[in-house]
This record gives structure tokens, sequence and C-alpha cells, in this order.
């Protein structure tokens, strides 16, 4: 319900809809990215697996990135 009365604050029918479907204003898109501002259903569902340091894609490119270090192989 609360994206329904945030998205009365777009500025026209378009971004009215899409903020009342995904939560993400046209503003926090334009602040934040894609996944929208702090507490948009994107950013909460999505970030622990693709964003941030502590993100499942972060640390598996880490992990990678260390294996093929030369540097970590021991013989």
């Amino acid at each position: 319900m609360g994206n329904f009365q945030a998205s009365k604050n777009e500025e026209n029918v378009v971004t009215q809809v899409f903020h009342a479907v995904t939560g993400i204003s046209m503003q926090s898109i334009a602040e934040r990215g894609i996944l929208g501002g702090d507490n948009s259903v994107a950013r909460t569902t999505l970030e622990p697996v693709v964003g941030g340091r502590d993100g499942a894609i972060q640390r598996g490119i880490g992990d990678v990135a260390r294996a093929l270090n030369p540097g970590n192989w021991r013989f």
C-alpha cells in the first residue's frame, strides 16, 4: 500500500504506475541507480545478492580473483 501512496508524488501517470508497481521512484533511480532508494523493493531484495561489498556476486568475483593470482598459489 505504501508504494501506491508514494506514487502520488510522481510527476506523470507513467512514472506513477512504475513507482506503484516497483516501489522505485524516478528521482531515486536518478540519484541511486536502477535499484532505486534504500527502501525500494528491488534494492532490499537484490542488493544482498548483487550489490555492495558483501553481495554474493562481489564475494564470488573476489574469490575468483584470488584464485587466479599466482601469488596465492601454493605448490
